[in-house]
């Protein structure tokens, strides 16, 4: 077994000076060969610290939000690890931007199998792409 850790850094810095509310997000898909996977992020004056990890497989693609407003007018790096001998970890769509502005629901009517909703429109302008609905038990997005 390696005693490496294997781990793909983003090439250069990412500058958050004058960032408001930035996030990173990226999809990931794994197998069950690998036992953590995460992000890190290093800050000068702070080394590295772990942003988000998961020991879940999710078998198929998920993604992923990481807050990244404790960071803000700083300059960055990111890393994803493994603690896995053989990992078979894939990552697409990897950015770092704003995080759109909140949307307040005003209503919500419950039937009997569907929900009507009502909400306020984004102030984000055209820069906001899409409303996205997701149902499940818990929040899909994680931090």
């Amino acid at each position: 077994m390696p005693t490496q850790q294997p781990m793909l850094s983003l090439a250069g810095w990412i500058n958050l000076t004058n960032a408001v509310n930035p996030q990173l997000t990226f999809w990931w898909q794994g197998n069950a060969a690998y036992r953590t996977f995460g992000v890190q992020v290093y800050a000068p004056g702070l080394g590295w610290t772990t942003l988000w990890s998961s020991g879940a497989n999710p078998g198929q693609w998920s993604r992923v939000q990481v807050p990244l407003a404790s960071y803000v007018n700083r300059q960055i790096r990111l890393a994803f690890y493994t603690t896995a001998y053989y990992s078979g970890i894939y990552i697409d769509k990897i950015a770092v931007a704003e995080q759109p502005q909140p949307v307040t629901i005003t209503n919500a009517v419950a039937g009997f199998k569907s929900v009507q909703l009502g909400w306020t429109p984004t102030a984000s302008g055209s820069s906001f792409k899409r409303y996205e609905v997701w149902r499940g038990p818990v929040r899909a997005r994680r931090a």
